[in-house]
C-alpha cells in the first residue's frame, strides 16, 4: 500500500458506510474487474473530477462497487449526518486509542482505552465502531 492509499478508508468499512447512505463526491471509488474474476475490489483514484466519472458517488456505482471516501470525510459526514464525533489520540504510554462522542446528548460520551499500535489502528478501528453504532457492522 503506497502512501496515499493509506488516506482511503478501505473497501468493507467504505462498502458499509454507502450501505449507511454516504453519497459524498470522493476522489477514489473501489471497482472490480473481470482480471480479479468480479470478486475483489481495488481502489481506483481519479484525482481530476469531472462529469465522466460522475465525481465517484455511491449513487452512480454499481452494487458491490463503492466510493472511497478519505477518513477525514467519513468522520466528517458522522459529524453533520449523524452528530457522532470520533476521534484518535495518542497516550503517554506508547499507546493510541479513540473516543466517540454523541453530540446530541454532551453527557453521553463513550471513551474506548483499547490499546492500539499505532495511529492508523486506532483510527479505523474507531470508525467502524461508529458505523457499528449507526447500524451496520
Amino acid at each position: 500500500m503506497n502512501t496515499l492509499e493509506k488516506e482511503f478508508v478501505p473497501y468493507e468499512p467504505s462498502l458499509a458506510l454507502k450501505e449507511l447512505g454516504f453519497d459524498e463526491p470522493c476522489f477514489g471509488k473501489y471497482l472490480s474487474s473481470f482480471q480479479s474474476d468480479w470478486k475483489v475490489y481495488e481502489l481506483i483514484l481519479e484525482m481530476g473530477m469531472n462529469e465522466e466519472f460522475e465525481d465517484n458517488r455511491n449513487v452512480y456505482l454499481l452494487e458491490g462497487a463503492c466510493s472511497a471516501p478519505t477518513f477525514s470525510q467519513a468522520f466528517r459526514w458522522f459529524r453533520d449526518r449523524h452528530q457522532l464525533s470520533g476521534t484518535s489520540q495518542y497516550f503517554k504510554g506508547g499507546y493510541y486509542c479513540y473516543t466517540i462522542n454523541d453530540m446530541k446528548d454532551t453527557q453521553e460520551s463513550n471513551r474506548l482505552f483499547t490499546e492500539f499500535e499505532n495511529y492508523e489502528e486506532a483510527e479505523l478501528a474507531c470508525l467502524i465502531k461508529l458505523i457499528g453504532i449507526v447500524g451496520v457492522f
